[in-house]
């Protein structure tokens, strides 16, 4: 308890038995008796609010000895464990102020329900408790000694009476009750006393404390049950030192069990206890060993154990149940050696494994799923297979191979002419097709005659025949891939490459690269097919970037020729179509364009319509030059602000008295807040000219002018209609991670070309950019 408490504690018993002592000394004055009952706080530890039973008990000694007095509150405590009580409150007379009459030292202990007695709390004197205990002596001495004795018998008829004894202090209250000798007490009510099921024998290092037994055999011997709600904790027997390691307190089980030659119980004792591994290294660690003894023996190891990795130690001669205890090892097939003792060796029976640096010979059919390769010669009675491959196989050999599924190539190139070779349901053919001198082909199935070999060659030219429904592949050894369908699909995946495009075609002037006209719609409300349907690249696993969904450059000339001409189908029935849908990808580190264009303009020529922010350096409108529509252009910038700012103006007359009123839209505050405003006089100075009401019912008015004075008056609002407060502007903003360190115009900061925004955004579209450019540079077409 802080020291602060016992002082107050001492305060208030000292104050309140010094004022009922000095309330009952003055029997001349009628009031009422001060309450003995004292206020104390304290504090519980563990509690978290509500209602914890107390008991207050006086003693006379700091330790031990039976309490001269006692209660039990139940106290209301708050979130930090303090509480306020009033000591004797549950008592008609409250504290029994005999307890203070002899003048001794009393200690005042609290036992929270559940828990010990807290440490014991002396009470001590204040200054004015102990004038109060000068006021019942006079001279320092007690009022005893200023007692007359008592008048003799002869002088009682006098008429005079002798003044009464003074009244003696109740007595203690009687202890009652019977208790068991060495047993500890227990107070079953305030002034009885019973024996308790915790006894103790002896003194000092050689007490021993028994539950539920008078003689305890150890320091505490508990005869029951016992439950421990927490962590049992078996300390080491001493630190450790740099010559040894300490095992823990050992946890030791003992069985009984009848010896038949001494006839008499013998304890069978196993101990588990945790012992050092590598003391005084580095990595000094432990294990949980198991011991035991016999009777009186000492304990020893039994080669049990586990490590503190978990691993297991088995004490010798370990065996295993389940498949039975190995006894021997049995070489099997295809190997020799084995044994029952000792260390057991296996090795490989070579006349029945084949050895790799060795002949075998093989007696059973054997399979080889891969390539079989020889640098000698391959013999056989006959050759089978499905789908397998011979090659660089001399001609002269082939005479002796009959119809089977192998395609076969050989060193010298020379094939009879119309091999047949035969496998799988399908037919190959091999030599002169038939066609004219000159040719050799390949055909598959019934292909025959020049036109219907899938592969012809005139040694000059190559034909590529497409069977009829079916589709062609080309295909590269990365599985590049161009498939043509039966429809005339042309389709082609590139795979890796050094090319930079999986198409490139190069044209002569006035032909297009690309020529792709979109099918009409099967019917009048049909809808007409795409020219060019061009999707980019999804992200894979080795690219983070998605590709794009088509690249055009124009060829460079005189003229310079036209990237993408893309034209809208037109329609009777409904809408046009669009010359170009572009719909921009997402990404984590932010999502691309609908359209990317460098170094030029964008240069529309109908409608933009843009349902987003448009971004841009400066945005301003071109026309024609109202002077000099024929050679001339006018620009204008676009109003700047950090705001989304609408201005609106316009003039305005003044009435009779000075005064006019501007209507505004209907719409005015829907779109707008925030107005500010701005007036100007025509003609004449108008100082007092001023808004005489703000915008408000789509209006405001103006006041302070001469009559009919014209006034230009200009208004400006911030926008706050559901998309502006949807999409905030933001005036300052950190660059995104891929696009720090780059420029929207880096040259005009002094910076390459490749430190302008997109680099770091796209860098490897960027590259393709800039070698595509490279490309088309190299390829421009002379000037004529």
């Amino acid at each position: 308890m802080p020291r602060s408490l016992q002082h107050c504690l001492t305060l208030l018993v000292l104050v309140c038995l010094t004022a009922s002592a000095l309330a009952q000394s003055s029997p001349s004055r009628t009031s009422t008796p001060v309450p003995a009952m004292v206020k104390f706080s304290g504090t519980v530890k563990a509690a978290s609010g509500g209602l914890v039973g107390l008991t207050f008990a006086l003693y006379k000694d700091q330790q031990g000895g039976a309490p001269l007095w006692l209660e039990t509150q139940n106290a209301s405590v708050d979130a930090t464990g303090h509480y306020t009580v009033q000591l004797g409150a549950t008592l008609p007379n409250g504290l029994p102020t005999e307890l203070f009459a002899s003048g001794e030292a009393r200690w005042l202990g609290v036992q929270p329900e559940g828990q010990a007695e807290q440490p014991r709390v002396l009470l001590l004197s204040v200054p004015y408790a102990l004038k109060a205990a000068d006021a019942e002596t006079l001279g320092g001495l007690p009022l005893s000694a200023f007692v007359l004795s008592a008048p003799s018998a002869a002088n009682s008829t006098s008429g005079t009476s002798a003044p009464p004894a003074p009244a003696a202090l109740p007595p203690n209250p009687a202890v009652t009750g019977k208790g068991t000798i060495n047993s500890i007490p227990l107070w079953d009510t305030a002034s009885d006393i019973v024996s308790s099921v915790v006894s103790q024998s002896g003194t000092g290092a050689t007490a021993k404390i028994g539950i539920n037994t008078g003689t305890p055999a150890t320091t505490l011997d508990v005869n029951g049950a016992g439950t421990i709600r927490g962590t049992l904790i078996l300390p080491s027997t001493a630190p450790a030192t740099s010559t040894g390691g300490k095992t823990s307190q050992p946890l030791s089980l003992a069985s009984s069990a009848f010896s038949s030659s001494t006839k008499a119980a013998v304890n069978q004792t196993f101990r588990l206890q945790t012992e050092p591994v590598g003391n005084n290294t580095a990595t000094p660690s432990g294990k949980l060993s198991l011991l035991f003894a016999s009777g009186t023996n000492a304990v020893a190891e039994t080669g049990f154990s586990i490590a503190s990795n978990g691993r297991i130690t088995f004490a010798p001669g370990q065996t295993f149940p389940g498949a039975g205890t190995i006894t021997g090892v049995t070489a099997g097939a295809g190997l020799t050696g084995g044994g029952t003792t000792g260390s057991v060796t296996l090795k490989i029976d070579t006349t029945k494994v084949p050895q790799l640096g060795a002949a075998n010979i093989f007696t059973a059919n054997q399979s080889v799923h891969g390539n079989l390769s020889s640098t000698g010669s391959i013999s056989a009675a006959t050759f089978s297979g499905n789908g397998a491959a011979l090659t660089n196989v001399n001609a002269a050999l082939l005479s002796g191979i009959p119809s089977s599924s192998f395609a076969v190539t050989t060193a010298d190139n020379t094939f009879p002419a119309g091999q047949v070779f035969n496998g799988n349901g399908r037919q190959m053919v091999v030599g002169d097709p038939g066609c004219g001198v000159g040719y050799a082909a390949i055909g598959f199935s019934a292909f025959s005659g020049c036109s219907n070999y899938a592969l012809a060659s005139d040694g000059t030219n190559m034909f590529l025949n497409r069977p009829s429904g079916g589709a062609l592949y080309l295909r590269e050894a990365n599985t590049s891939e161009m498939t043509i369908t039966s429809g005339g699909a042309v389709t082609i995946n590139q795979v890796g490459g050094s090319t930079i495009a999986g198409l490139t075609v190069n044209v002569t002037e006035g032909s297009y690269g690309i020529e792709a006209l979109g099918g009409g719609g099967a019917s009048e409300f049909a809808t007409g097919g795409s020219g060019i349907l061009a999707m980019g690249g999804a992200e894979s696993n080795t690219s983070t970037i998605g590709g794009d969904g088509l690249d055009a450059y124009g060829a460079a000339a005189d003229q310079g020729g036209i990237g993408i001409y893309a034209q809208g189908g037109s329609s009777r029935f409904t809408g046009g179509g669009d010359g170009i849908d572009a719909t921009a990808g997402t990404g984590s580190l932010g999502n691309g364009y609908s359209g990317f264009f460098q170094g030029g303009s964008l240069n529309v020529l109908g409608d933009l319509g843009v349902s987003g922010a448009i971004f841009a350096g400066t945005k301003d409108f071109r026309i024609d030059h109202p002077l000099d529509p024929a050679n001339k252009y006018l620009y204008h910038a676009s109003v700047e602000s950090s705001e989304m700012m609408n201005i609106y103006a316009g003039n305005v007359m003044l009435g009779p008295s000075g005064a006019a009123t501007v209507q505004l839209p209907d719409w005015f505050e829907a779109l707008n807040t925030d107005f500010r405003y701005q007036l100007t006089a025509i003609g004449a100075a108008a100082p007092n000219l001023h808004v005489a009401e703000e915008v408000a019912n789509h209006q405001f008015s103006i006041a302070g002018g001469a009559p009919g004075m014209k006034v230009s008056w200009l208004v400006t609002g911030v926008r706050h209609d559901p998309f502006a407060q949807a999409n905030q502007l933001v005036v300052e903003a950190d660059k995104a991670a891929n696009e720090r360190g780059f420029y929207l115009h880096p040259a005009l900061y002094g910076q390459p070309e490749e430190k302008q925004i997109e680099w770091g955004r796209f860098p490897a579209k960027m590259r393709h950019l800039q070698e595509a450019r490279t490309a088309t540079q190299k390829k421009r077409v002379p000037a004529k």
